[in-house]
């Protein structure tokens, strides 16, 4: 993946999350003021004082920082709106402590924005938070009159070291999480490899090593997916043997066979379509299957490959062509792969008794025909 890739996704993540955290700031919101409606008939206050003191007053401050938040989202570059979106929990928590001062154990809202963080999985917005945290809660002892009285240093120690706990708890979490997306990471690239590992073998077992067409296998195989899957496509079948191969190893070498072998595939390949399929059957033959042709274009394109391998001169041959015989049969849906085949065979078998070097299709061998 580009950095560039990554930086999107992060930063697409990131507003995400913000948003997610906001919402639950809009939640908090909608608690504090159904526990603070609720608390007034417990409470000992007036009712004037306490609905200004207690419930205007914190969720008009509330209501404050969560637009705060919502423009921040909005408006402030994604690389640094998650540290805002921080210190707005922060905020929060500042105000849930002063508005429920009296509440035995409040301070542990000054872990909201740790947690907040947390999200993020990065080390600095947890390093961050834990600061905010710290600050906040020094404030309320040393310059909140009720914090200090309520707070002895013993008790002051254990609320930091529970901040302290937490973000070691919080480092260690992302920490751990980097690991499962390393690991992770690495087993889905490790199945990518072994995927594309198998996608080769499978295609080297199907692919010819010397003319780089499909082999004898490949053919078997896409043949029977084939007639089974295109009932409404017209077939043709051609069985290519290349003329006195034999002659042409013996006399010049089987370096040179191979070379004539490469050739005759290349130029096959060039004459044919995308979509047609070419495979080496064995030694000098080669077949090739035409899809949706009529048996007029089939016969073109047979005559053309024909033509254009008979008529390049080879070095190798002391600037002599090498011919082709064509055997073509056309499929009929009630037919066997097999009697398919031994039609195209047995035009090909016509096409060399008759002077090679020509196209025979099956179904003019009874009428004494080639092309």
């Amino acid at each position: 993946m580009s950095s560039s890739t990554y930086d999107t996704l992060y930063e697409s993540s990131i507003i995400r999350w913000n948003r997610r955290i906001i919402n639950n700031y809009w939640l908090i919101l909608a608690i504090s003021i159904m526990v603070s409606t609720s608390n007034y008939f417990i409470s000992e206050k007036p009712l004037a004082e306490y609905v200004l003191n207690i419930v205007i007053l914190p969720s008009v401050l509330l209501l404050s920082i969560i637009l705060m938040a919502e423009l921040i989202n909005k408006y402030v570059n994604t690389k640094h709106s998650s540290y805002y979106i921080i210190f707005c929990g922060s905020l929060i928590a500042l105000v849930i402590i002063f508005a429920h001062s009296t509440v035995r154990g409040i301070e542990s809202a000054l872990l909201l924005p740790i947690f907040s963080a947390c999200i993020f999985f990065r080390k600095k917005q947890v390093l961050f938070a834990t600061g905010i945290s710290s600050i906040f809660f020094l404030f309320f002892v040393f310059w909140e009159p009720h914090f200090s009285q309520k707070f002895d240093p013993i008790h002051t120690i254990s609320i930091l070291a529970v901040i302290l706990i937490a973000y070691v708890l919080s480092m260690m979490m992302i920490e751990r999480a980097s690991e499962l997306l390393n690991e992770l990471s690495k087993s889905m690239q490790a199945s990518q490899e072994l995927m594309v590992s198998k996608i080769l073998m499978e295609k080297m077992s199907k692919t010819d090593a010397l003319t780089n067409v499909n082999n004898h296998r490949a053919f078997q195989e896409y043949t029977d997916d084939l007639l089974q899957h295109s009932k409404n496509l017209t077939l043709h079948l051609l069985l290519i043997d290349i003329d006195n191969f034999k002659q042409v190893n013996d006399t010049y070498g089987h370096q040179v066979g191979d070379s004539i072998l490469k050739f005759t595939a290349q130029t096959i390949k060039e004459n044919i379509q995308d979509h047609d399929f070419l495979a080496r059957y064995g030694g000098e033959e080669f077949v090739c299957i035409l899809i949706d042709q009529s048996v007029e274009e089939a016969l073109h394109t047979s005559k053309k490959i024909r033509r254009k391998i008979f008529q390049i001169g080879h070095e190798e041959l002391d600037h002599h062509s090498i011919s082709v015989s064509i055997g073509l049969h056309t499929y009929a849906h009630t037919m066997s792969k097999d009697k398919w085949f031994q039609g195209a065979d047995e035009a090909l078998y016509y096409a060399k008794k008759t002077g090679k070097n020509k196209v025979v299709h099956y179904d003019n061998i009874k009428k004494g025909e080639s092309i």
